[in-house]
């Protein structure tokens, strides 16, 4: 069942920006359907067409992906994946500009056997899931519980790293041809909690963040970084900040360069403090170096994400229980996060997920879908996009500047990277094309 509903709040801001137009949008309740056996949303471009699709996997493993019509959805296209599977990034994992699904499902999970597949997107508008796959092996430990994909050899394509709580990281090499190797098995402490994989250290190879408990008894939490070779191998652990009952942590770019840090938020007791601490790497230091940064009640940050398209990451904000809802606070491109929370929606007892943004034609577009028990909804904001996307380096031409701005960043991915002209989440051919399509002077 599917409900429509009006335009519930709206927000406004203004900023300067010398290269991205200001885009600060109405973010609005789009549509409101029956959740069917507590399925997670996912939002996603497909076949990448300009337009955010609406993905959903319920607990009896039924994936449904709802293509984007205009300022709606069309009726499901379903796919049956194994009961109780997690859908992981949403990634092309064999080049053909179409994404692909990694899904992963382990046991003690209610799952019955570990599993990590990647079911291939053979870009057909009818049916763009068929069910093929490719199953990617898992390590020996019976507690595999993450999986993600990431270039780590900076070879174009995304690898693919399996985690284990038991101590083990593994990372499957892409060859290319739907065919995957494993490369190397990475000692890992016990009980993993989070883990990402961002070039913090800009020197263009994917490092390793996790976040774990640093004894199985003794209750302590921290992040490290692992520091990767460009060979799919990492240096011993640094650590990254020390505290206990590290809870969240996410890639962030405050100050739109092409060397995201990162962000780390700290449980005290149990609850969520509203402290937030932002790393970046310090080539003096060798370390990451954090600064804490004060996030009014009840929100906590859980992303970040250029959301009035200046080119800088802003904090994406939530509030749990009663007060649930969404706001941001906006980078001034100094990497000062001091203004005021600006709410977006009110939602009470609503859950959310990541937040999309990006161009599409001449629109900038936000999105991002809630649940409850009962309910999941996609919110939506349409902006006027800049008008001259590719120029990267704001100098008023699309030239050989902005083309080697791509080329020197090809293949990365993860957090807002201003290679990343597509907003697609990968440094890839779309970007290419549109440099060369926008190539000269900008329009007026």
């Amino acid at each position: 069942m599917r409900h429509h509903s009006a335009v519930i709040t709206a927000i406004t801001a203004t900023l300067a920006s010398a290269s991205h137009a200001q885009c600060l949008g109405s973010l609005g309740l789009v549509l409101e359907f029956t959740r069917i056996n507590s399925e997670v949303p996912s939002l996603a471009d497909v076949n990448k067409d300009g337009a955010i699709d609406l993905l959903t996997v319920d607990g009896t493993g039924m994936l449904r992906l709802r293509r984007a019509v205009g300022d709606d959805f069309a009726a499901p296209q379903t796919l049956q994946l194994p009961p109780f599977a997690n859908l992981k990034p949403i990634r092309d994992m064999d080049g053909d500009g179409n994404l692909d699904l990694l899904v992963s499902c382990t046991y003690g999970y209610n799952c019955g056997s570990n599993l990590v597949r990647i079911y291939w997107n053979s870009g057909s508008a009818t049916l763009p899931f068929d069910g093929s796959y490719t199953e990617i092996p898992l390590p020996a430990s019976p507690y595999c519980i993450e999986a993600d994909a990431m270039d780590f050899n900076g070879d174009g394509r995304q690898d693919v790293v399996i985690t284990s709580m038991l101590g083990t990281a593994c990372i499957h090499r892409n060859l290319g041809s739907r065919q995957f190797a494993l490369q190397s098995n990475m000692a890992w402490p016990r009980d993993l909690y989070y883990r990402s994989t961002v070039d913090v250290d800009g020197d263009g190879k994917s490092d390793f963040m996790a976040m774990h408990k640093s004894g199985w008894a003794d209750g302590q939490w921290g992040t490290y970084l692992y520091r990767g070779n460009g060979a799919g191998g990492f240096a011993a652990a640094n650590v990254s900040f020390a505290a206990q009952h590290t809870a969240l942590g996410f890639s962030f770019d405050p100050n739109g360069t092409t060397r995201p840090g990162i962000a780390v938020g700290v449980y005290t007791g149990d609850s969520i403090s509203q402290i937030l601490q932002l790393g970046t790497w310090s080539a003096t230091a060798s370390q990451m170096v954090f600064q804490p940064v004060t996030i009014p009640m009840p929100y906590y940050a859980y992303q970040g994400a250029d959301v009035n398209n200046d080119g800088f990451d802003d904090l994406v904000l939530t509030a749990p229980g009663a007060d649930s809802g969404l706001g941001f606070i906006l980078s001034d491109g100094t990497g000062s996060l001091t203004g005021p929370v600006l709410p977006a929606i009110s939602a009470p007892g609503f859950d959310f997920g990541k937040l999309l943004t990006g161009s599409s034609g001449d629109r900038y577009v936000s999105i991002v879908a809630a649940t409850n028990a009962s309910t999941l909804r996609v919110y939506r904001s349409v902006c006027a996009a800049p008008a001259c996307i590719a120029d990267l380096n704001g100098d008023g031409v699309v030239g050989g500047i902005d083309l080697g701005i791509v080329l020197g960043a090809w293949g990365s991915s993860g957090g807002v990277m201003v290679a990343d002209v597509s907003q697609d989440g990968i440094v890839d051919g779309p970007d290419l094309g549109l440099i060369l399509s926008n190539w000269g002077p900008c329009p007026n």
